[in-house]
């Protein structure tokens, strides 16, 4: 098996996790330094949950099961993404382009690897499809199962890594909304199958959160329950140390969790006492030095959008060639903006960008399918052979 990077923190917790497993019987129970505990941190829980099942039922170590999840996970999700857009488009050109493009993705989501590995997985494997479903005005019961597919697995994909499912929900409800033509009950449907489907899921491990808080609340004496939710302004507060300045020295863990010790010595790490101390630092920099933050912002902004329109590549020229529907341009503007928010709160380092890169490089190869499509279309007409056929 391949070496596949992973934050070793998260591989230790991963490997106290299956011990717990092992050990009781119930899952997201960590056994640590000969004790039990909840399992993982306080956010991203849905890791803890599949990897040491994985290891459980294949017989394997912690590494090597985290291993047989990224790799599945990656190659699943570029057959059925490469599959849709094959779906997509009648132009050979086109599917090429999808091929190289998504090799491309597919080396860099094996590079970054960890838990962003579904913020890859999850948009390149279902925005194809999803297009292609809505385009054909198939508002049928195939679409309303596929619509609660796609929220029961963006719900699976949220607990694995927080927020990565949301550029999907604006993405599909953008789309059923104003591109969808059809009438409003059918619309309704599909965005309520997509409800359902994710609601299912996340009652289902709310349900399983309680019974290891019941379970540790037995047999740990003295337990408090952890808190579940990604930490914002813990975040919020090292992802200020982008530019050189006298209020965050770097962009690490333990100078939040110092400054947090200094505001509020007794509050748990992570704990909602912590985050309200780092919150109202982060507030009191934002009013002592507006000009600051605001740099710091634009500076992490530029960056991205500068990878971004990389991404986008070839895509930006068959723009000026034809655009796609106003509809899908909109709502794959706002599955970008929101993918910005991440290093925009934190930092422009590739693993918060993974889910940028991929909805550029959709984007991207979106435009390009309409251009050569458009082509095909009109060679068509005029009677023109085409070699750049395919499919039709």
């Amino acid at each position: 098996m391949i070496n596949i990077d992973i934050m070793q923190c998260r591989l230790a917790e991963l490997a106290a996790t299956y011990q717990g497993l092992l050990r009781t019987g119930m899952p997201l129970v960590a056994y640590r330094n000969g004790a039990l505990a909840p399992a993982g941190f306080s956010d991203d829980p849905g890791l803890y949950l599949i990897v040491p099942w994985i290891a459980r039922i294949l017989r394997l170590d912690v590494y090597s099961a985290y291993q047989v999840f990224v790799v599945f996970l990656i190659a699943v999700a570029a057959v059925v993404g490469v599959l849709g857009l094959f779906r997509l488009t009648r132009s050979t050109l086109a599917r090429l382009y999808a091929l190289g493009v998504a090799a491309v993705l597919c080396l860099g989501a094996f590079k970054i690897a960890d838990v962003y590995t579904v913020c890859f997985a999850y948009a390149f494997a279902f925005v194809p499809w999803l297009l292609v479903r809505l385009r054909d005005r198939a508002s049928d019961w195939r679409t309303v199962l596929f619509m609660v597919a796609l929220g029961a697995l963006g719900a699976a994909s949220h607990l694995v890594r927080s927020q990565s499912a949301t550029s999907m929900v604006l993405f599909a409800v953008i789309l059923v909304v104003f591109w969808l033509k059809d009438g409003w009950k059918k619309k309704l449907a599909a965005l309520l199958a997509l409800a359902i489907g994710a609601a299912v899921v996340l009652a289902g491990f709310s349900a399983l959160l309680d019974r290891r808080e019941s379970y540790l609340a037995v047999h740990v004496a003295g337990y408090r329950s952890m808190p579940v939710g990604h930490p914002f302004w813990h975040s919020a507060y090292i992802g200020l140390a982008y530019l050189p300045n006298p209020y965050v020295s770097a962009w690490d863990d333990s100078v939040a969790a110092r400054k947090a010790a200094e505001l509020a010595p007794d509050a748990p790490y992570l704990s909602r006492e912590y985050e309200a101390a780092l919150r109202s630092e982060v507030l009191r920099i934002v009013r002592t030095d507006p000009v600051f933050v605001v740099r710091t912002v634009a500076a992490k902004l530029a960056t991205e959008v500068f990878r971004a329109l990389l991404l986008v590549g070839l895509g930006l020229v068959a723009l000026i060639r034809r655009r796609p529907p106003a509809a899908v341009v909109a709502a794959f503007a706002a599955a970008v903006a929101f993918e910005m928010l991440p290093a925009l709160l934190t930092m422009p380092f590739h693993p918060y960008m993974l889910g940028l890169y991929t909805w550029s490089a959709t984007f991207g190869i979106v435009c390009v399918v309409v251009a050569l499509d458009d082509r095909v279309s009109q060679r068509q007409a005029s009677g023109t052979p085409s070699g750049s056929q395919a499919g039709s």
